[in-house]
């Protein structure tokens, strides 16, 4: 069995700043929005300090010329009563970073799992390349520094 770095709580990023002073440009951070969610959608993003877009898991949202996420759909999260995760009740948020087989501890994806009741929604992002790299070395290396589970609420 291989190492996971695991978090099992509520909460919508991880973020490692670079302390700066104030004649310098705002802090560096790589993150990953683990639950960027409402009762009808969901996102998971992994993305480095230079990459605003990164890689996306989830369901819902979009815009003009744009698309989000369909990873799952409206049966397995929403406000309904015969969906997988029913958002009218409270469920389980469990984010993990599973490392790769090799042995060098890099992080292999984000991982998510949503549950409810004996019920369970299993997702995440399997691969992220930014820059002709993989995305996930940089962030291996932020969670071995420490970075730190963050929680913030917005509002609508």
């Amino acid at each position: 069995m291989h190492p996971t770095y695991r978090y099992t709580c509520l909460f919508r990023e991880l973020t490692l700043a670079t302390p700066t002073t104030t004649s310098s440009p705002p802090p560096t951070q790589h993150r990953c929005p683990t639950q960027e969610a409402n009762q009808e959608s969901w996102h998971t993003t992994a993305h480095v300090a230079a990459d605003g877009d990164g890689a996306v898991a989830g369901y819902g949202g979009g815009g003009d010329g744009w698309s989000g996420p369909r990873d799952f759909g409206p049966a397995d999260y929403g406000p309904a009563s015969g969906a997988t995760i029913d958002t009218r009740s409270p469920f389980r948020v469990e984010a993990s970073f599973p490392v790769d087989s090799g042995g060098s501890g890099l992080v292999a994806s984000v991982s998510m799992r949503l549950t409810q009741v004996g019920r369970a929604l299993d997702f995440g992002v399997a691969s992220y390349s930014y820059g002709g790299s993989n995305g996930f070395i940089e962030l291996t290396s932020a969670l071995k520094a420490g970075m730190t589970p963050v929680c913030s609420f917005t509002a609508a």
